[in-house]
């Protein structure tokens, strides 16, 4: 199934989601928002998602060790993945923040599973920066 920029930001919002609804699988929220979508773009999406929360992350541990400035994270994560909206590439990069910080302190870093899918997730994320193919 085709994610267009509205739904991509709406699926990725999904993935995103804080509280209780969180509890309930990813793939469970999808199909009560995308009905029409099959298990194996579910997977696809995920992959994706995974892809730039590692990113967000990566840049968010730059801010946390003063590499890098908040204004710049956020720049480059709009660059990377220009279909997210605003709003999202900042929800993005305020989850990665709180992440980077807990990981600190509690004295260690959080498991990065972006870079145990990378090679793959570049692949699809190019296809993404065309018509949106997810």
């Amino acid at each position: 199934m085709t994610l267009f920029d509205d739904r991509f930001n709406h699926a990725l919002e999904i993935f995103q989601e804080f509280g209780p609804r969180r509890r309930i699988p990813v793939q469970e929220r999808w199909r009560e928002a995308f009905p029409e979508a099959a298990a194996r773009d579910f997977v696809e999406w995920e992959r994706a998602f995974r892809e730039i929360e590692a990113f967000a992350y990566d840049l968010a541990v730059q801010v946390r060790d003063q590499g890098l400035g908040e204004s710049a994270a956020v720049r480059r994560i709009a660059e990377q993945f220009p279909r997210m909206s605003r709003e999202r590439v900042m929800k993005t990069f305020s989850q990665a923040r709180y992440f980077a910080m807990m990981g600190r302190r509690k004295g260690l870093e959080p498991i990065k599973y972006g870079r145990l899918v990378r090679g793959v997730d570049s692949r699809l994320m190019k296809k993404l920066d065309g018509v949106a193919v997810i």
